[in-house]
């Protein structure tokens, strides 16, 4: 009975471990669409948008869910998330008073990680890392503003924008 037990034991674990790493924070909403971000020759992460419509609309829920393909230092994504707020023409005092609360919610991030930011009809957003929450900014204009990195026509990368928000 000693060895049925352990292997037992062993599944379960196994079993509890495999659903964790399947639960996403964005799960129950409906795609909108996806896409791929490649820089030079290397991909950096498919990209999910989720609404509870399976449309974008910007009054509505939406959550973001970013698979990352490479490593990448929390501080390179404070980096280019000011880069990025920078050149879609926020204030720097908004983007300061952002960053201070993404210098506590970023992480780095590992290949097959998935960092997610559920963002609510309200503006506030939370965020996820491996389906962990690790933090959240309870600010009406953060949500926005933060999906407009990729969400934004004006962007880095309109085309993937435009295929997160299931236009092309």
């Amino acid at each position: 009975m000693g060895i049925y037990r352990s292997v037992k034991a062993v599944l379960t674990v196994v079993c509890v471990t495999l659903s964790a790493n399947s639960w996403s924070a964005c799960n129950d909403l409906s795609r909108v669409g996806d896409a791929e971000l490649n820089w030079l020759f290397f991909k950096v992460y498919d990209a999910e948008l989720r609404s509870p419509s399976g449309t974008h609309r910007a009054d509505d829920e939406r959550c973001l869910e970013l698979t990352y393909a490479m490593s990448i230092t929390r501080d390179d994504l404070l980096e280019s998330t000011n880069e990025t707020l920078s050149e879609l023409q926020f204030a720097s005092a908004d983007i300061d008073r952002w960053l201070a609360h993404l210098d506590d919610i970023y992480r780095d991030v590992e290949s097959g990680d998935r960092f997610s930011v559920r963002v609510s009809s309200a503006g506030s957003a939370e965020f996820y890392l491996n389906s962990v929450p690790v933090g959240s900014v309870d600010d009406p204009t953060f949500g926005d503003a933060f999906l407009a990195i990729w969400l934004s026509d004006n962007g880095r990368y309109p085309k993937l924008a435009k295929r997160l928000k299931g236009e092309s």
